[in-house]
């Protein structure tokens, strides 16, 4: 779908409205997606109404490899970032732990000291 996008310098006003269209329908299954999409859209806003030849500018280009990033590579998870591993929140985890044994220990003996 998107790689003869790849080659066109300009495209007419019906395909770009078209590709838009089709990646509106698949931000609904790849919401990070919607943030590479406004300035696809921005192209059609930007010259008169229903000019038929619209050149392709280098954001558009930019957001394009994003979108074919995304579509290749999509897990399913809403998130940009992968999840953490398991180790890094048990030792983020244990640290809380810590951190909160120490302030609360620390708290009674302010507390023995001021009222004996």
């Amino acid at each position: 779908m998107l790689l003869g996008w790849f080659e066109k310098r300009w495209c007419w006003h019906w395909d770009l409205e078209l590709l838009i269209g089709k990646l509106q329908d698949a931000t609904k299954v790849i919401p990070p997606g919607r943030e590479f999409l406004r300035r696809i859209i921005n192209l059609l806003q930007g010259g008169w109404l229903y000019h038929p030849h619209i050149l392709l500018n280098r954001a558009f280009f930019s957001d394009l490899r994003w979108w074919q990033f995304l579509l290749f590579h999509w897990n399913g998870d809403p998130r940009m970032m992968p999840l953490p591993s398991p180790l890094l929140l048990l030792v983020v985890d244990l640290l809380v732990d810590l951190t909160v044994a120490w302030a609360l220990e620390s708290c009674i003996r302010c507390f023995r000291t001021i009222v004996p």
